[in-house]
């Protein structure tokens, strides 16, 4: 009896931790899979030539205002997200330059992170459980690692200055309320391969 209780306790306790399994899976591949290929990088530095090269907030600035210039707003569809295509098309959202950005700095072993943004779209609080419903507006950032600090990275408007992630909410059309989530792209999976794992990094 005793003997069976332990081994319902130990099935019990794998089937709890597969979520946590899950997710240890899909940062561990996610980290792997964010870093910029052999052919990405051929791609990058063509397009960009020695802009691509960062080594002062003044190159970080240059490479940001160059992509929120260059990329305008609008849907490119393509799952998942193919930066030679962005490229070609001058055309993508938040996240397809957030990625692109990502991409450069990763180049320049800049550590990065993603910030996912969320916010209730009928003004109410907005809590982690509205993650699981549409009634929601979504932005997509990241934060990268300068000087032993973390920055935000802005991806539809240009920057300037360094801000951290505290600081957004004081950035023009930013509306209040909203949460964050570090270390998730989105919430769906389809902007990194495979699409069946969520973009956790």
């Amino acid at each position: 009896m005793l003997q069976k209780s332990y081994s319902f306790f130990l099935k019990c306790l794998f089937l709890l931790n597969i979520p946590i399994i899950y997710i240890m899976i899909c940062y561990v591949w996610n980290n792997y899979q964010i870093k910029p290929t052999l052919v990405e990088r051929k791609i990058l530095k063509s397009y960009f030539s020695k802009s691509i090269k960062i080594t002062s907030e003044k190159d970080l600035f240059f490479i940001q205002n160059k992509v929120i210039n260059e990329i305008r707003s609008g849907n490119n569809n393509h799952s998942p997200i193919d930066i030679q295509k962005v490229l070609h098309d001058k055309k993508g959202l938040c996240y397809h330059r957030s990625l692109l950005l990502q991409k450069i700095l990763l180049i320049n072993d800049i550590h990065v992170r993603p910030v996912f943004i969320f916010i209730r779209k009928d003004g109410k609080d907005t809590t982690l459980f509205d993650l699981f419903t549409k009634d929601i507006y979504t932005h997509n950032l990241f934060e990268f690692k300068w000087n032993g600090k973390w920055y935000l990275m802005l991806t539809n408007q240009r920057m300037f200055k360094l801000k951290s992630i505290n600081s957004y909410s004081s950035i023009d059309n930013v509306p209040k309320g909203y949460k964050y989530l570090r270390h998730v792209n989105n919430r769906n999976g389809c902007f990194i391969f495979p699409n069946y794992l969520i973009d956790i990094y």
